[in-house]
C-alpha cells in the first residue's frame, strides 16, 4: 500500500453588493447554466446557484442571495471553489496539491485571468479562505480492498458532536450508488468523507480520464475556517501562507480524525481469526470475555459506537473501563472492527500506519 496526501480543493468567499451579484450572474450565465436549489429557515430563505464551467475546469462558483423578508435586500455572497492541480492543467483526477511559490503563482495567474472574465471582484490571494479539504489518497491493490476500508470506516465510531450523513438527491448523481461507495460523518465546522475514487470517477464520467492506479481510496477532511484556524499561526498572512501551514500539518490533521474514529487501534482480521487472537493473547478471564464481546458486538451492531453503548448498557462498564478495553485492543495490534468474509480478504492493516 502507498498513499501521497496533500489538498484537493479550497474555496474563498466574499460578501457582494446587489450590483456586484448581478453583474457575476450575467457573466457567469454566459459560460452555463447554474444548478439552482432554495429552502427556507425560520428567519431567512435562501436562493443557491452553483455553476460549472467547462471553460474554466477546476473553479465551481456559487451565488448566494440570502433574504430575510419582502423589506430587506439580504445579503449577497459569491463562493468560489478552487481545485489547484486540475486549474493548472494536471490531467490526473487523483492529484493533490502541494502550494509552492512557484505553482501558487501560476495558480493566482489563472484565478485572476477566471476573476476578471466573471467580474468577480477583489484579489484572490486575500479573498478570505472558507474551507480546505485535506486529502489523502491510499493506492490498494483491488477495489476489495477499497470496499473492506469503507466497511471499517462504517463500523468505526462516531465521535462525539459528529453525525452520519448521507448524500441525497442533488448532492450526487446517483445517491444511493455515492452511499455505497462512501462513509461521512459531519459536525458543526468539519466533514470527514470517505470514498472510492475510481467508482466515484465512474459516476461522473470522467473514468477515461487518467488516473495513477485503479483502486483508490480517498479521505477528505473538509474543514471550514473555524476549524482550520486551529491550525494556523495567527501571523500566516494571504492564502498561500494558510494552505502551505495546513499542507504541512496535512499528516497530523488526517492522524487525529482516524484516531478519533477509532482507526488506531490495531489490525483487522476476519471474526474468527480475531477471536483467537484475543483467546491466545489475554489471560485474564474478565479482560478476555469484555474483549470477546466488544469483538462481536462490533460485528453485528451497525458500528462501533453502538457496541460500546450495548457494553455499557447491558454489563454496567465505565467509560474509563472502556478506554481500558481499548488500550488492550490498540496494545494487542488487533482492531475490534473485523472483516466481513463475503470481500474475500483474511487481513488488512491499519490504514494510515
Amino acid at each position: 500500500m502507498t498513499s501521497k496526501s496533500g489538498i484537493h480543493t479550497y474555496s474563498v468567499s466574499k460578501e457582494l453588493t446587489f450590483r456586484q451579484y448581478a453583474e457575476i450572474r450575467q457573466n457567469a450565465s454566459g459560460y452555463g447554466q447554474p444548478y439552482q436549489s432554495s429552502w427556507n429557515g425560520e428567519e431567512k430563505s435562501t436562493i443557491k446557484r452553483t455553476y460549472r464551467f467547462e471553460q474554466f475546469p477546476g473553479i465551481h462558483l456559487t451565488l448566494y442571495d440570502i433574504m430575510k423578508d419582502e423589506y430587506n435586500a439580504g445579503i449577497k455572497r459569491v463562493n468560489i471553489q478552487i481545485e489547484p492541480c486540475r486549474v493548472l492543467g494536471d490531467t490526473d483526477p487523483a492529484a493533490l496539491f502541494s502550494p509552492t511559490r512557484e505553482n501558487y503563482r501560476a495558480l493566482l495567474r489563472h484565478l485572476e485571468s477566471v476573476f476578471t472574465i466573471l467580474a468577480v471582484p477583489g484579489d484572490p490571494d486575500t479573498m478570505p479562505i472558507c474551507r480546505v479539504d485535506v486529502t489523502k489518497n491510499f493506492f490498494l491493490e483491488s477495489s476489495a480492498m477499497v470496499q473492506s476500508y469503507l466497511h471499517v470506516f462504517k463500523k468505526s465510531l462516531i465521535p462525539r458532536d459528529y453525525r452520519l450523513e448521507k448524500f441525497r438527491q442533488g448532492k450526487a448523481k446517483d445517491p444511493q450508488r455515492a452511499n455505497q461507495h462512501s462513509h461521512c460523518i459531519k459536525a458543526n465546522h468539519v466533514t470527514v468523507l470517505v470514498y472510492d475514487k475510481i467508482d466515484q470517477l465512474k459516476m461522473i464520467g470522467r473514468e477515461d480520464e487518467r488516473v495513477t492506479r485503479n483502486a483508490i481510496l480517498r479521505v477528505e477532511v473538509q474543514m471550514k475556517r473555524k476549524k482550520f484556524q486551529q491550525y494556523v499561526s495567527e501571523n500566516a498572512m494571504g492564502n498561500r501562507a494558510i494552505l502551505k501551514e495546513l499542507y504541512r500539518q496535512r499528516e497530523t490533521i488526517l492522524k487525529g480524525y482516524f484516531k478519533k474514529m477509532g482507526l488506531t487501534l490495531g489490525d483487522h482480521f476476519i471474526y474468527e481469526r480475531a477471536k483467537q487472537q484475543i483467546k491466545r493473547n489475554i489471560k485474564k478471564p474478565e479482560q478476555q470475555a469484555r474483549m470477546l464481546l466488544l469483538l462481536r458486538k462490533c460485528s453485528d451492531c451497525q458500528n462501533l459506537t453502538q457496541a460500546i453503548k450495548y457494553l455499557k448498557e447491558q454489563t454496567r462498564v465505565s467509560t474509563k473501563q472502556i478506554n481500558a478495553i481499548l488500550e488492550k485492543f490498540r496494545k494487542l495490534g488487533v482492531s475490534p472492527i473485523s472483516l466481513p468474509n463475503a470481500n474475500g480478504l483474511i487481513f488488512l492493516p491499519q490504514l494510515g500506519r
